[in-house]
């Protein structure tokens, strides 16, 4: 039986390969240009440690898709931050304290597995957006990583192993992972299945542990399951290893979520993968280093030109390097015998086309956006307000995408596996009836880029408004200065900790109330005291002058 599901499942890993081979001749060609180390796509025996750089003439394209990750990660999941929260889905549940510690707390745990170093995440991430720019799908396992508790643990899966499917949403739910393995990390990861490995694989895991096996990774929704167990071969989704060569099932278990991330840039209408920035300016990529090629070759033809000398010279051997002589080079007059030929090189013009190409790449790869404010660390508040502004316009449409479809269920893997596991605080009563429903609430650079309109549009209402007050400062009281307060600090992604809470902010202001009224009473006592004593000694006065008259 098992044999047969091997078999059936290699066969349908064979027709999605067939459907996805004209992407991989498209991959290889640019990966050969600016990913080189992941240049193993249609040319799968590079032998390890081999140049990849043969065609490669311009390193800027490559080096902008490497500032290409770094924007994607430090616009969406900036490392050292906290750049999601987690609330109830029910508005109501968000005003119960103890639903809203459980979050924080929740948040909290989270973020700290997923950037401990064992599990991998910071440097897996920026792998799969590398993969993003330039062959415009990535793919970010997360693991249940069962040796350390039950938490999670992430490995970027380099694309052309990965056939995927979609369901009638258009969101990737399957995926055959088709890959190599040595024998030792199946009987690693294999020990309690070991009689269900094959014998050469046993074999090998004791004589030659470095000999490589192909495998195959089958995740798909199972339909065929009985709701009332919770066992493996009943759980949402069907994960299954094959030895392939062996058209052998290892192993027949389950997941609870999808383990894969599948991240697209952009997709065309009817196609499973996506296409990249790369894609985009591939021809201008393909140019450059054409046009790199040529200025090559120009600049040695400018300098080492072919050279012309007379048929009937007495000129034996040129020679040609620094400072050596060549003799019978010139005749007794002191005419040349040999000259260099005039090719008409302009190294210039060359130069000028390379530099406009290159600027159509950074565009693409957005590194130009990126790069404004490093380049103007004086701008002002209002600029670097509007440039804000125009990143997120810009980056938003892209970014959400990566939040909704790759972002977003990772987010969900990570904390039912560490809710499953024990690592998270016991769920509050409230939260328990809601059915544990949840929202994530982003809170990255890219979202505060494009809620910088607000800023902007408070800012730049202030500047009119101030002026204003010179003359009237009663115009003030028309706006609410500590919600004004708040929503900018809110918006420009301060810490929420600086804030005080408003019980507190009202207590101090009442305190200084108290503190001014004291200090006035003060300054007035001395007044107060003279007024009062002359009051007394008028009436003393007064009562002696009637005393008097009586």
């Amino acid at each position: 039986m098992s044999d047969q599901i091997a078999i059936d499942l290699l066969n349908r890993k064979d027709k999605l390969a067939s459907r996805r081979s004209v992407w991989d001749s498209h991959w290889q060609e640019i990966s050969d240009r600016i990913l080189p180390r992941q240049a193993s796509i249609t040319d799968k025996e590079r032998t390890q440690g081999a140049k990849r750089t043969e065609k490669i003439y311009e390193a800027q394209p490559a080096l902008a898709l490497d500032r290409f990750a770094a924007s994607m990660e430090a616009m969406i999941t900036p490392r050292g931050s906290r750049w999601h929260f987690l609330k109830a889905s029910a508005a109501r549940l968000n005003q119960v304290r103890s639903v809203k510690v459980w979050f924080e707390e929740a948040n909290a745990i989270l973020f700290q597995k997923r950037y401990e170093t064992k599990a991998n995440y910071a440097s897996q991430q920026h792998e799969t957006y590398m993969s993003v720019g330039a062959l415009g799908s990535g793919c970010l396992w997360v693991g249940e990583d069962l040796s350390r508790g039950g938490v999670p643990f992430y490995r970027s899966i380099h694309l052309p192993e990965c056939y995927w499917a979609e369901d009638q949403y258009g969101f990737v739910d399957v995926n055959f992972r088709d890959y190599r393995m040595t024998a030792r990390a199946i009987a690693k990861q294999f020990e309690k299945q070991w009689d269900a490995l094959p014998e050469k694989i046993r074999l090998a895991a004791n004589d030659d542990p470095s000999r490589e096996f192909q495998m195959l990774h089958v995740v798909q929704p199972r339909d065929d399951r009985d709701l009332g167990k919770i066992d493996a071969i009943n759980m949402p989704f069907a994960s299954i290893y094959v030895a392939a060569d062996d058209k052998q099932v290892i192993e027949l278990g389950g997941e609870q979520e999808f383990p894969y991330m599948a991240s697209r840039y952009v997709t065309a209408p009817g196609e499973t993968y996506g296409r990249g920035p790369a894609m985009i300016v591939l021809p201008d990529i393909k140019m450059v280093n054409e046009q790199a090629k040529e200025q090559i070759i120009a600049t040695h033809l400018k300098n080492r030109p072919p050279l012309l000398a007379a048929r009937d010279g007495l000129l034996r051997k040129v020679m040609m390097k620094p400072g050596a002589l060549t003799r019978g080079g010139i005749t007794k007059e002191g005419k040349q015998l040999v000259q260099p030929m005039d090719l008409g090189i302009d190294l210039q013009a060359g130069e000028v086309g390379v530099e406009r190409r290159l600027r159509t790449i950074d565009d693409a790869f957005l590194v130009n956006l990126m790069r404004a404010l490093t380049e103007h660390p004086n701008m002002t508040a209002t600029q670097a307000l509007m440039l804000a502004q125009e990143r997120g316009v810009v980056m938003g449409p892209t970014m959400g995408r990566q939040q909704s479809e790759s972002v977003g269920p990772m987010v969900n893997r990570e904390l039912s596996i560490l809710l499953r596991n024990g690592h998270l605080p016991e769920m509050p009563q409230e939260l328990i009836d809601a059915e544990g429903d949840y929202e994530i609430e982003y809170d990255s650079p890219i979202n505060r880029a494009q809620r910088s309109e607000e800023g902007l549009a408070i800012s730049r209402t202030m500047e009119q408004v101030i002026p204003l007050a010179q003359f009237d400062a009663s115009v003030v009281d028309n706006f609410d200065l500590d919600q004004i307060a708040r929503l900018t600090t809110e918006i420009n992604g301060a810490p929420t900790k600086i804030l005080r809470d408003l019980q507190d902010v009202e207590a101090r202001r009442e305190a200084r109330n108290q503190q001014q009224q004291a200090a006035q009473l003060a300054e007035a006592a001395p007044g107060v005291a003279r007024a009062a004593k002359d009051a007394a000694s008028a009436q003393q006065i007064a009562a002696g002058e009637t005393e008097s008259a009586a």
